[in-house]
């Protein structure tokens, strides 16, 4: 009898825990539905068609690859901001690891920041896109996000230097 209250005890626990799970999954899933559709009208607007995007944990990325323009969005306790990067006016961009040292009386350092840098031809402005931020990121993601950001540097890279070929 002991038995059979328990098994009922512990079965109803797990349902609870997994009808919570799904309450939360599908809350989650609702708020990425509606920032997507944020983010596909701020590219109406700005008369971008996306050939490639990037969902990251806190910004969207979206690259309109005919008009050579980047839409970033950013989200944020729920406000977002957004900014576009014209590739046109861009001379080059590179990942950039930044580390930190752990101590002062170490030399160890731990990766902090993985982001595309660009530079644009004025040579003075720089816009930085970050892909990890160790305070918000996992550092399991570090691999996988270091690697998104050299494909993302690899596509930005050839629409970048066309533009610079045709300049010269």
């Amino acid at each position: 009898m002991l038995f059979i209250i328990i098994a009922t005890g512990v079965i109803a626990y797990l349902l609870v825990r997994k009808l919570a799970y799904m309450t939360s999954s599908k809350r989650k899933a609702i708020q990425l539905q509606q920032l997507l559709v944020r983010f596909s009208e701020l590219g109406t607007a700005n008369d971008l068609a996306f050939t490639s995007q990037l969902i990251l944990r806190n910004r969207i990325i979206g690259l309109d690859g005919i008009k050579k323009t980047l839409l970033v969005m950013e989200v944020n306790a729920g406000n977002d901001n957004w900014y576009l990067v014209a590739l046109d006016e861009m001379i080059g961009c590179k990942v950039k690891m930044i580390y930190k040292r752990i101590s002062t009386r170490s030399d160890e350092e731990n990766l902090d920041k993985i982001l595309i840098r660009f530079e644009k031809s004025d040579y003075e402005t720089i816009v930085l896109l970050p892909f990890y931020e160790s305070g918000e990121d996992s550092v399991l993601e570090a691999t996988t996000l270091a690697k998104k950001a050299d494909h993302w540097e690899s596509m930005l890279s050839k629409l970048i230097n066309n533009n610079i070929k045709k300049i010269a």
